[in-house]
């Protein structure tokens, strides 16, 4: 058992740490390179414990693990994208480092652009304020990156005050409410990020079909530990 939980401790700490290599870190870097590296101490130590300590062990580690499996898979799962032929697309921000938008918001752009592309009367809410180290908002860097590609700029409406996913959600409801725009729309953002987004739509009166951008697969257990961590805390606040 000792083999197996140094084993287990080793591929953890290689699963969230690699993706800083990527310039990728979060929460969810933090907690489960700590959870990888409780497991290899106890691996490391198990034939120390007594018997009672390693049944504990286990169990707590066992316990853990199959949890966050299933939330995992839960919020993934709810990232699938499905169809819709509402007129309103609301396109989630991410980081912008200075001027360059990130590879997770260049995903996002892809995806709202193939959408706005293939129907000239849909048109975009681009939702994200601006950072401490952004030298422009979130959702003026979507609108720069869509004009460029050649959207017409009447087509989009810019959200640029949010600092979190309640505010992009209730910041473009107001934006909406203000156009005279339908509350069924098209939300745009990464898989790991729908199930936060799609219960904030429905919280603030939204119908909203997801749209999801693929995240690499090795930045996802990172991105879907810090998900989890932000649903909790939304539920409780």
């Amino acid at each position: 058992m000792d083999i197996a939980l140094i084993f287990y401790g080793v591929i953890l700490l290689v699963v969230f740490l690699l993706p800083l290599i990527d310039g990728v870190h979060n929460a969810g870097t933090f907690v489960g390179t700590v959870f990888g590296a409780v497991t290899l101490i106890i691996g490391l130590n198990f034939e120390k414990l007594e018997m009672r300590e390693r049944g504990i062990a286990l169990f707590v580690i066992a316990g853990i693990t199959l949890v966050a499996f299933f939330l995992m898979f839960s919020v993934y799962n709810r990232g699938k994208s499905r169809m819709s032929d509402a007129k309103t697309v609301i396109v989630l921000g991410c980081r912008v480092r200075g001027l360059e938008p990130s590879k997770a918001l260049c995903k996002r752009v892809d995806r709202a652009f193939t959408i706005l592309s293939g129907d000239p009367e849909k048109v975009a809410i681009l939702s994200g304020g601006q950072g401490s180290d952004e030298l422009i908002s979130e959702a003026e860097c979507m609108r720069r990156m869509l004009v460029e590609r050649g959207i017409a700029e009447d087509r989009l409406y810019l959200e640029n005050r949010s600092t979190s996913t309640d505010e992009n959600i209730r910041f473009s409801v107001k934006i909406l409410k203000e156009n005279d725009l339908s509350n069924r729309v098209i939300l745009v953002t990464s898989e790991y990020h729908q199930f936060r987004a799609l219960w904030l739509c429905e919280k603030y009166g939204l119908e909203a079909a997801p749209q999801s951008s693929k995240t690499k697969a090795l930045h996802l257990p990172t991105f879907l530990i810090r998900e989890i961590m932000g649903i909790v805390k939304d539920r409780i606040l």
